[in-house]
């Protein structure tokens, strides 16, 4: 058995969701589970639709959801031929999107516009194309069957992004190797679940790859492959490096590392339930299928540098003061000030003599977090014990491969690459990973480090250090 993932790149337009069909058509002896996206950009729009109901914008409303009645109607004409199937789905269609209409009314009514609600909404945007998927594989004469993945994935009631329940959710997969064991090809939205009780829940944007891997383990399959508009996964971004080379292999280590620091080619949660149960993650291009693309396994070689990200858009908040020299709790009163704003750390420095805290966070963040330090801090910045709290923008470079905190040697080439450019590293982590090494770098340093670091590690002509 396979997972096979589509995103929402791959079912954009007509032609590439005949490549679509044709690729599971390929996989018909293997048993494919099918996990389909939204279609790009809808998902945004049922976004919008749901925040307009905050503003009982009803007219708004309405005009959105007959906007998206239609682009999914033009794919239909384009798609399916007049006959049994055709209507069949039509009909399908419009009650899904009575329902969208029936819960925006009540929504408007009752003044309700929270996150379960929200959730409800965005879930149209997959329910729709895999109908559409599902109805194009009917017209090729392939057995296939639509199931919401709202029978199957049960979560907790975190709406927005919920945690799958894998004990009760193994018990509703059930229903799926009755399905299997006729040979038919279950077609299954991605990114939603339920609870306990089957209210709609979602895992959270872009979760479509996170449903394939539950979906994966749950099943025991032998590989879980998501097809994107790209051919895997690269040494860094192609679309700031021309010259950057995709990666035939990855840990799963390396991959979530990837994936969590910048990567926006998987969701960082899909490595979880795949690597708990031993399941490679292949990443394939919808529009180049002959490519291999990059496998995600267990173990990779131990071969250093692989990956190179840039995050942007972040800030260092330092906190300063001779008087919290051996004071205890000033650690975990600085993150709880984080944690009270709904701010994510990325990266924390400590000194030795604890008179400086700093991390990273979002530059977005950073604003509400000094705030809140501000006068959690108040009295100690009275005394003088704390004399500064400040904030530097920058960019995270992250470098991520098996064998960086072994060999010296790649912290070596790192230093002298920037030496010679003049690249200034604000902080520094390594060994909080064995894998990661990432360092701030002041904003206007941040394109120019990536590009030279890039150069000297990983175009052939220009590397020096091997780790073997």
């Amino acid at each position: 058995m396979y997972v096979l993932k589509f995103g929402g790149s791959s079912v954009s337009t007509a032609s590439s969701i005949q490549k679509v069909v044709n690729i599971i058509s390929s996989y018909q002896d293997n048993n494919p589970i099918v996990v389909i996206s939204a279609m790009n950009g809808i998902t945004d729009k049922l976004e919008v639709i749901s925040h307009l109901l905050v503003k009982k914008d009803t007219q708004k409303v309405f005009s959105l959801i007959l906007e998206f009645f239609n682009l999914h109607l033009d794919f239909i004409d384009k798609l399916i031929p007049e006959g049994e199937i055709k209507s069949e789905l039509l009909t399908e269609l419009n009650e899904e999107v009575v329902n969208l209409k029936d819960v925006c009314k009540s929504a408007i009514i009752l003044r309700e516009s929270g996150l379960k609600i929200r959730d409800y909404i965005l879930s149209f945007g997959e329910k729709l194309s895999a109908r559409i998927i599902n109805a194009m594989l009917h017209t090729k004469e392939i057995h296939s069957k639509y199931i919401s993945a709202e029978d199957l994935i049960c979560t907790d009631d975190n709406f927005g992004e919920a945690a799958p329940n894998f004990d009760v959710s193994n018990n509703r997969i059930n229903t799926l190797h009755s399905i299997l064991d006729t040979n038919t090809i279950p077609v299954i939205t991605g990114f939603i679940g339920s609870t306990r009780d089957y209210i709609t829940t979602t895992l959270g944007r872009n979760g479509s790859d996170y449903s394939a891997s539950i979906l994966g383990a749950l099943l025991k399959v032998k590989e879980i492959v998501i097809y994107t508009d790209v051919p895997g996964i690269f040494s860094t971004d192609p679309r700031s490096i021309s010259t950057a080379e995709q990666i035939t292999d990855l840990s799963y280590e390396e991959a979530f590392e990837m994936s969590y620091y910048g990567a926006k080619v998987l969701h960082p949660k899909t490595i979880l339930p795949a690597a708990e149960n031993h399941i490679p993650i292949r990443i394939k291009n919808t529009f180049d299928s002959e490519n291999p693309g990059t496998l995600i396994k267990s173990e990779s070689k131990p071969n250093g540098i692989k990956v190179i990200n840039l995050i942007p858009n972040i800030s260092i908040v330092n906190v300063l003061g001779k008087g919290m020299i051996g004071v205890p709790g000033i650690s975990a009163r600085t993150f709880n000030c984080a944690r009270s704003v709904g701010a994510n750390i990325l990266m924390i420095s400590q000194s030795a003599a604890e008179q400086k805290i700093g991390f990273v966070l979002r530059s977005e963040d950073a604003t509400k977090v000094i705030n809140e330090l501000n006068q959690e801090f108040k009295s100690e910045s009275e005394r003088k014990d704390i004399s500064m709290i400040t904030q530097i923008k920058g960019s995270i470079l992250c470098c991520v491969g098996r064998g960086i905190s072994e060999n010296p040697l790649v912290l070596r080439q790192v230093f002298e690459v920037f030496e010679e450019n003049n690249i200034k590293i604000l902080m520094m982590v390594l060994g909080a990973s064995e894998i990661n090494l990432s360092m701030v770098l002041r904003k206007e340093d941040a394109k120019r480090g990536l590009e030279v670091l890039h150069k000297r590690i990983m175009e052939p002509s220009h590397s020096k250090v091997i780790v073997e």
